[in-house]
């Protein structure tokens, strides 16, 4: 009873309030009410308590799920520019087992390009490893591994994947560009320009090529070769930075040499 007292308390403070309220017959202070309308106040009451049962009932709070996407919605965002929303994306449709081996490839090739641009090499080349388990013959597959291989200095592994990729399609453009910047890298630039040739006369228009091939020039002190190539990056993408870097190391590169050229004249 006690416990309950905080209940009561208001409940007797509203029925005292109605009692007030309700219409009595004579002057106030005279006979008691007729049996009717003793009936009104026990049906007041009556009604109070239903009111109140309403007022103090709790309504059961629904929560709202979010919608699930589809497995072909989570597949269609792997692809996306947004690197988390695409390992998140990716990664719910290969849990999910409902993929065959063509497409289950796919999902794990987007997801490691995902790694990728967030910097994760070794879970980036795991995935490409399972997307090549899967299907052998995917030439992006063993092209982008080998771009994530370069990321970790591993320029052998790099070239042999671009090789990969090359014997599955011998006209891959972009193949001979990537093996021409590991053989750059690893100092073999007389290689790395026939790669970049290679790779400019399959597509004369990728701007990168010429200036993958002017910096190869430049380190193997071919200064005009190099000027020649920067400039035609340039054309092809005026607002290519590295190109117009190149150029201008070229050019203090070549005043350099006049330089000394002169100083080697004025000697003799």
């Amino acid at each position: 009873m006690i416990g309950n007292s905080r209940w009561l308390l208001p409940r007797v403070a509203v029925a005292l309030l109605a009692l007030q309220l309700l219409p009595l017959p004579g002057p106030v202070g005279t006979a008691r009410a007729t049996a009717s309308e003793s009936f009104g106040i026990h049906r007041l009451a009556f009604d109070f308590d239903a009111l109140w049962r309403r007022v103090t009932s709790r309504p059961a709070i629904v929560k709202r799920r979010r919608p699930v996407p589809s497995l072909e919605a989570l597949a269609s965002s792997c692809p996306s520019h947004d690197a988390e929303l695409a390992i998140r994306a990716c990664s719910a449709a290969i849990a999910s087992g409902r993929f065959g081996d063509e497409r289950l490839a796919i999902l794990y090739y987007d997801r490691a390009n995902a790694y990728r641009r967030k910097g994760r090499s070794d879970d980036a080349i795991r995935d490409f490893d399972r997307a090549i388990q899967l299907k052998p013959d995917f030439t992006l597959a063993y092209n982008n591994r080998g771009n994530a291989y370069s990321d970790t200095q591993n320029y052998d592994q790099a070239i042999w994947d671009y090789e990969a990729a090359l014997q599955l399609d011998p006209n891959f453009a972009l193949a001979f560009y990537n093996r021409g910047l590991a053989y750059a890298a690893e100092g073999a630039q007389r290689r790395a320009i026939h790669d970049f040739d290679r790779a400019i006369a399959l597509d004369p228009g990728n701007a990168l090529s010429f200036n993958g091939r002017g910096n190869a020039n430049l380190a193997l002190g071919e200064y005009d070769l190099a000027l020649r190539d920067f400039e035609a990056a340039m054309r092809l993408d005026p607002d290519l930075a590295y190109a117009k870097r190149g150029r201008e190391r070229t050019v203090e590169a070549l005043q350099f040499v006049g330089a000394s050229a002169e100083l080697v004249r004025s000697g003799e």
